[in-house]
């Protein structure tokens, strides 16, 4: 997935994390807001080539990027 693709997805989780707040199902709003954030690790690692494919590897890409 491309850098652009991961921001794409991460936006649009965050359109569905709004209505599922919205309809009242905050589980499904939490599901879609850690999408999003993750798809955001993935587009900020990647445009620095930092390694982002596992769980384990998202969290070292976070210490790496702050």
């Amino acid at each position: 997935m491309t850098t652009e693709e991961h921001i794409e997805w991460a936006k649009r989780f965050l359109v569905q994390a709004e209505r599922e707040s919205e309809a009242g199902d905050q589980m499904q709003a939490s599901e879609k807001l850690w999408g999003a954030a993750s798809h955001a690790v993935m587009a900020v690692a990647q445009s620095r080539d930092i390694p982002c494919g596992s769980h384990r590897a998202q969290r070292v890409a976070v210490e790496d990027i702050s």
